[in-house]
Order: structure tokens, then sequence, then C-alpha cells
């Protein structure tokens, strides 16, 4: 299947793609009750940022989405500058998409450097949260520390188009996996690994071999091939993959517990003994 025919069915894409644990990543999460946030308000939040000039990074699941090993994510991860003003910014977007802290803090506050320090002692906090009934399905995490020099990494980012005229920043591939190792949870490393592979591949090769390359026969090799098409995608592609997957997992789901399955599978019951007696020799007479 030709690129061009993937991008016209998510289906497809999705299969071609995310393998392996990939789909197990998407489907476990929904499986729990995690519901996998939502591009439209992704796309709201990033716009709305740029469009109020707040200067700042994606990291997280989102920002390994962008940089191409494509899994599931619950969350807005952003790394703000953390200046008042930018602060003041950030918290007046949000505010206008529905947003609230899951605790009671004002820009002010967050803005003060000292408090984010003792919440950091005495709370071990990373990240304040903010939710919104406008978008319930997808969270936002605030930093409350900047993980590198921003200033500097901002240079560095990643930028991608998400749609004509939304561009989103993204932590650069080290600063990711350097965020990641420091994170240090089974999930990180598991994107540590993606990342580095990513890492590898777009390192240029000059061996210029045509042959079959059976490395893709193992697990990584099976992984890396997967990798190196996921980076012929945009963010937006990958995303509605990882979207298209959890809404299949969800109607499973709600057909499992309108008791789907198991009707289906008194059905297929019913229709082998039919077919055995169908084909069944007669006995034999007395």
């Amino acid at each position: 299947m030709s690129r061009n025919e993937l991008s016209r069915s998510p289906s497809a894409r999705t299969d071609s793609v995310i393998g392996g644990d990939g789909i197990w990543k998407v489907t476990r999460s929904a499986c729990r009750g995690e519901a996998a946030m939502k591009l439209a308000s992704f796309e709201a939040i990033v716009h709305s940022l740029g469009e109020g000039g707040v200067r700042y990074l994606i990291a997280g699941g989102l920002a390994v989405n962008a940089h191409a090993y494509i899994r599931s994510t619950r969350h807005v991860d952003l790394v703000i500058a953390l200046d008042s003003e930018n602060i003041a910014g950030a918290f007046k977007v949000l505010a206008k998409l529905g947003y609230k802290p899951a605790v009671p803090i004002t820009a002010a506050q967050f803005a003060d450097g000292e408090l984010r320090r003792q919440w950091i002692r005495d709370k071990g906090m990373m990240v304040l949260n903010f939710f919104s009934d406008r978008h319930r399905e997808t969270g936002v995490d605030v930093f409350v520390t900047e993980p590198f020099d921003f200033e500097r990494e901002a240079m560095d980012a990643r930028e991608c188009e998400l749609s004509p005229g939304v561009h989103v920043k993204s932590v650069s591939l080290p600063a990711l996996i350097a965020m990641k190792e420091a994170a240090n949870r089974p999930r990180d490393l598991d994107d540590v690994q993606h990342l580095r592979w990513i890492q590898e591949e777009k390192e240029p090769t000059s061996d210029g071999c045509d042959e079959f390359d059976w490395s893709v026969a193992t697990w990584e090799g099976s992984r890396r091939a997967q990798l190196r098409h996921a980076l012929t995608f945009t963010l937006r592609e990958r995303m509605e993959m990882v979207e298209g997957l959890a809404d299949v997992v969800r109607r499973l789901q709600e057909i499992r517990a309108r008791g789907g399955f198991k009707t289906a599978a008194k059905m297929a019951g019913a229709s082998h003994s039919t077919a055995a007696l169908a084909t069944r020799e007669p006995d034999a007479p007395s």
C-alpha cells in the first residue's frame, strides 16, 4: 500500500505502523478505562498557546509521538518558561479553554520560585495538573521546573505543523531522552529504547545495499522497521492512528458490556453443532 493510500485509510495506517507492543499499549490503556486524549483538544491547546504568545515546549508522550514512536497518551505535558509574564499568559490561555488547576493555585503563586521549590520539597510535586469539563479526556500537566535551559532548548526544539497555521514545538530528541531517563519508570525506559533507535535511524548510512534486510525478522528489527515507517508520517497522522485504535477498543468494550461477544459465541457454537449434525453419517440400520 502506498503512502497516499495509507493517508486515506486510518485503520490501514494503524495496522501498518502501530505493531506489537504499540497496539498493546493503546489497548491496555483503554481496557483500564484510561481515555486517550483527543486530537481536537490538543489542537485547540497549541493553537491558543501560539495565539497567546506563550513560550512553551511539548514534552512527555506527545513529544514521543512527535519524534515518531507512536503510542497512546492521556495528557498534554507542557514545559513553559517560568517567568511571571509567561506563566500568567499560560494560565489565561488554559482558563479560556475551561482548564482549572487540580489544586487551588493561582498564576501569581506558581510564579513564586520559592513556593515551587517548597512544593517540590514537601509534596514531591513535579507538575501542576489542569482539567477541563470541555476537554474531559485531555488533561494538561505543566512542569514546575524548567528541566533544561529553556531558551537554548527552544532553539533546538522540533517544530511541526499539526494543521494549517497550527504549529507544535516539542523538546528535542536528546532532551526528551534525558527527561525520560531521569523519570526512569518502565514506560519511560521503553520510550528511551525506541527513541534511541529513532536517533540511530536518522543517522545517514553509507552501505547502499538493496538486498533484503534480514534484521527485520527479529523483534528489534521489526520494531525498527515500524519506526522507520512512522518517520514518514506527520504528527497529525500519528495521533489519528492512536485515536482511531482507541475508538475501536472502546467500541469493543461497549459490545462486551452488552453481552455481544457471549451472544456471538453462542451463535457460533450453535452453527458448529448444526454443521456437525448435517455432516454426520447416518447410523447403520439395526
